[in-house]
């Protein structure tokens, strides 16, 4: 939620509900009818889904499947929408066998468009030069442990990785 009020030009403090005490109220509120309109569509939509546990798995792998398609296709109406569904498919596949969180990959496509005018300016300043974000040492050092936690889940599947990155026991 403070990701959303700084895109809307609010900034979250000290003097956040002062400053703005309506909308503050106002977002209470909403909150407080959608938790009791969930407590009162609970009770139906529960027992809706675990009839969903009956289906055999093959007739509802294809539901999605077919549902991912349509959906992909009726944004735009461009093929081209569907080899990209297919794309991040078989890397959404990739970073789930190698055990890639997806909560980060879903921050950094909403933080994405906030930090690309950040990098833009910065890439202007230095004539487009990409070596200037690794000059500076903290700069430097905090793109290498980008890196290295990145590595991690691949590293963790070779030999080397098992006998010195195992996390949580010792073999």
């Amino acid at each position: 939620m403070l990701a959303a009020f700084v895109l809307h030009g609010l900034t979250p403090g000290p003097s956040f509900i002062a400053d703005n005490s309506s909308l503050v109220y106002t977002v209470f509120a909403a909150l407080l009818i959608a938790n009791i309109a969930i407590l009162v569509a609970n009770k139906f939509v529960v027992s809706l889904f675990s009839k969903v546990r009956g289906f055999p798995q093959s007739l509802l792998f294809a539901l999605i499947i077919l549902f991912s398609v349509v959906g992909a296709f009726s944004t735009r109406n461009i093929v081209f929408d569907l080899w990209i569904m297919l794309l991040f498919g078989i890397v959404g596949y990739y970073f789930e066998k190698y055990n890639y969180p997806v909560a980060p990959l879903i921050i950094g496509l909403v933080l994405g468009p906030i930090a690309e005018p950040g990098l833009r300016r910065g890439l202007i300043k230095a004539g487009g030069d990409f070596a200037v974000f690794v000059q500076r040492p903290l700069s430097a050092a905090l793109l290498l442990i980008a890196l290295l936690l990145f590595s991690i889940p691949l590293l963790q599947e070779t030999n080397w990785g098992q006998k010195y990155l195992t996390l949580g026991g010792a073999n």
